[in-house]
């Protein structure tokens, strides 16, 4: 699998520090462990499930995959699990030693490489559908990488109008609450999900300013900016 941009891992280590401060009631989600033990063993990791027949999993942040002898659906139903997760361990990968590490797990046995932002995908939204959100502070995001929504079991019509907003330029979260205001939960675990899972990239935190609002006063009010955004796009 080709590597992706070295910054990927420092962006969603900033991405995952805004989140934190923004929306506290994600400190305690095990998914959010796994983020922060991943950025913490330089985006590299290997998790063990427990169970002895249960095979193991190298995550490589860098290379944007993971690679394991099961199927996407079986890494989906590990991963997804609370109880599971609680339980596997999450073993450090030294960065140069990423190729021995996939010998050594699968001894040349056929395994394959499955994206890596599905499953942080799936992983974070499916957690956060249970919590109730509360911002705290404003986050400005843009999509750079549009989500799959295909391969996602974890999503709705309403997650691709906003990764459509998102991805046409640079919003904040409280522009988005004032097109939507009875989807806040909606917008919210959107948000957190797109940057954690490194769709979406962190423009700009603690504050409203200029690249959340511009759009937003650059459209008549009669109308509406997402409005007529959502009538171009749909």
């Amino acid at each position: 699998m080709a590597n992706v941009r070295i910054d990927r891992l420092p962006r969603i280590d900033s991405n995952l520090r805004a989140v934190k401060n923004a929306f506290p009631q994600i400190n305690d989600l095990g998914s959010l462990a796994l983020a922060e033990a991943l950025i913490a063993n330089r985006g590299r990791l290997k998790l063990q499930p427990p169970g002895e027949n249960v095979g193991a999993q190298l995550i490589n942040i860098p290379g944007g995959w993971i690679a394991s002898r099961m199927t996407e659906l079986a890494i989906r139903h590990i991963s997804l699990d609370p109880i599971i997760l609680a339980k596997t361990r999450f073993e450090p990968i030294k960065t140069d030693c990423m190729e021995a590490a996939l010998r050594e797990e699968f001894q040349g046995r056929p395994f394959h490489y499955h994206p890596l932002d599905t499953l942080m995908w799936e992983l974070m939204y499916s957690s956060l559908r249970n919590i109730e959100l509360k911002r705290r502070n404003n986050i400005v995001l843009k999509i750079t990488r549009f989500p799959n929504f295909n391969k996602l079991k974890h999503c709705d019509d309403f997650d691709i109008r906003l990764a459509a907003l998102c991805a046409r330029a640079p919003i904040s979260v409280a522009g988005l609450e004032t097109g939507f205001p009875q989807n806040k939960q909606a917008i919210w675990r959107f948000v957190v999900t797109a940057l954690l899972s490194g769709h979406a990239i962190l423009v700009m935190d603690r504050s409203d300013g200029p690249a959340g609002d511009t759009m937003l006063k650059s459209v008549s009010p009669k109308r509406g900016f997402f409005r007529s955004l959502l009538d171009k796009l749909f």
